[in-house]
């Protein structure tokens, strides 16, 4: 099935976000046919190691996943296939760099309740044994609710501190951190405080990064005692009344006594609500004995861990709940300030086995797409209208939601079949059609019919490859499957309106419906033949 109509599929379960399931059919049907029709026409070679999509945990994915799929294809699962494919799980594990006690202790698990569990009438023992070893990655991977709990609504001022050794990414995460909790709670006020007085330019980074999220930063000299920077900044945030406090921390190549205590002062002098720990996750199964040892002096209350974006291992995962009882929290998952996520060990483990994260794509949808954008989209599918100006915002909306491969990843049998190179591909001509549609007068980004009915279309189309340096067969290439997305939405488009799945001219309380007159004679001989009673409005319940 593709990209495109597996995603169309899940909107069917979604009918609670209505408005935001048409948008995310349509941009996946932007994403199925530039993947598709692009695919053929790109060079093979890609020898830029940076031009790869590293992906959540992949070689460790990647063994699972195949030791599952080699399972599921047994018409018989006996006991030698059992202990095979149980024995894969552990090396998979151990080759991802977790810990050979908790490996030993889940694959222990997943034995005794393969044996001794009841398997319900209609799943098969492969399944069972899927499930088992979902359920033991959930386990090691720590409890849900630690997320919810520290980005929780400030009734009173709310404090965090941050801690965790020198080049974590402790700074870079208070700035995220206070982006997520902007984007969550957007009338709060934030203060960042920077009591890294230690470090070269770490408080200057963190005023620069504070104005790019459009938080206020404390700020202090270097050299500057850490102690009474705190407290001034507390005072300072009581007076302003702000909601939350960030403050930042010195950190170290390696833990020492000096840093401990400084820490310990700080903690006693902020009384923070949560003490956030900032792990590099590229440290493996070694990130857990940092935690343990920071536990011993602060009141670790929850881990973010680093760099998720670049391990494809995953041993500080694996390891850390389980090993120093610190939960994790939030994951970085980029370089860019949108790029922190909570941390749910449900949907990663389904990440990791190829089950997808349905979830977490339709919340991301929903945060990038507002209910009038939706309204207006679903209005011009069923008026069969699909301009640039539309395909430029199924583009950025695409964009907006992060990386390709990542939301590929969540789609359920679909991210493991597309290669880290293909995705590369599919995002570089992504940005390719924004450029050329960036390159059009607003008179052709409304009227696609210039370029293709109009006796000057070759003119328009030589100046557009001029304009945006981009090639004749990147052009032609663009212009193809750009007809192709317009016809994909016309059917879908047709196909809502047949089955009463997309609101009504009449239900967005429109009074310009203007879409073509076949359309709108069809749409009136309906509501004439079938009583007003039975008439379906909106997404039918």
């Amino acid at each position: 099935m593709s990209i495109a109509f597996q995603l169309h599929a899940v909107s069917w379960h979604t009918r609670g976000h209505r408005n935001f399931c048409w948008k995310r059919t349509c941009f996946s049907g932007c994403v199925h046919k530039l993947g598709n029709k692009w695919s053929n026409h790109i060079a093979p070679q890609r020898t830029h190691v940076n031009s790869l999509v590293y992906m959540l945990f992949d070689d460790f994915a990647n063994k699972l996943q195949q030791t599952l799929s080699n399972v599921s294809k047994l018409q018989v699962f006996g006991d030698k296939d059992f202990q095979k494919a149980l024995n894969n799980v552990r090396m998979a594990l151990i080759d991802a760099d977790a810990n050979v006690k908790i490996v030993d202790d889940l694959i222990s698990k997943v034995e005794t309740n393969m044996k001794t569990a009841k398997i319900p009438r209609g799943v098969t023992k492969t399944q069972m044994f899927v499930k088992l070893v979902h359920d033991g990655l959930v386990d090691i991977l720590g409890n849900k609710g630690t997320a919810e709990r520290i980005l929780s609504p400030a009734q009173q001022q709310r404090r965090f501190m941050f801690v965790g050794l020198q080049g974590s990414g402790k700074t870079t995460t208070i700035a995220k951190f206070a982006k997520l909790t902007l984007k969550k709670f957007p009338k709060t006020k934030i203060l960042l405080v920077a009591c890294d007085t230690r470090r070269p330019a770490a408080i200057e980074q963190l005023d620069i990064l504070g104005k790019r999220v459009n938080c206020e930063t404390f700020c202090a000299e270097e050299g500057a005692d850490a102690v009474r920077v705190l407290e001034k900044a507390l005072e300072y945030s009581v007076e302003q009344k702000f909601d939350y406090v960030f403050v930042d921390t010195a950190g170290r190549q390696v833990i020492d006594n000096d840093l401990m205590q400084e820490l310990g002062r700080l903690e006693k002098i902020a009384k923070p609500d949560e003490t956030l720990l900032v792990l590099d996750a590229m440290t493996g199964q070694e990130a857990a004995n940092v935690a343990k040892k920071f536990a011993e002096t602060v009141h670790v209350s929850g881990a973010v861990l680093t760099k998720l974006d670049s391990d494809t291992r995953g041993g500080a995962a694996l390891s850390l709940s389980t090993i120093s009882g610190c939960r994790i929290g939030f994951m970085g998952t980029s370089e860019d300030l949108d790029g922190l996520e909570p941390f749910y060990p449900d949907r990663i483990a389904s990440r990791i086995l190829g089950m997808g994260d349905i979830v977490t794509l339709v919340e991301k949808a929903q945060e990038n797409v507002s209910e009038e954008e939706a309204k207006e989209m679903a209005k011009r599918m069923m008026e069969a209208k699909f301009t640039f100006e539309d395909f430029l915002k199924q583009l950025s909306f695409v964009s907006s939601m992060g990386s390709v491969g990542n939301m590929l990843k969540m789609i359920p049998g679909v991210g493991n079949k597309i290669n880290s190179e293909e995705i590369s591909k599919m995002e570089k001509k992504l940005k390719v059609a924004k450029v050329i549609i960036q390159s059009m007068t607003k008179e052709e980004k409304k009227n696609p019919d210039v370029f293709y009915k109009d006796a000057t279309s070759k003119t328009r189309i030589e100046r557009i490859r001029k304009g945006s340096g981009r090639s004749q067969e990147e052009i032609d290439d663009f212009f193809k499957t750009f007809k192709a997305a317009q016809a994909a939405m016309k059917k879908l488009g047709a196909f809502a309106k047949k089955n009463g799945n997309v609101e009504t001219s009449e239900d967005m309380e429109s009074n310009d419906f203007t879409g073509n007159r076949a359309e709108r004679r069809k749409l009136a001989k309906t509501k004439e033949s079938v009583p007003k009673n039975n008439i379906k409005k909106g997404f039918g319940k």
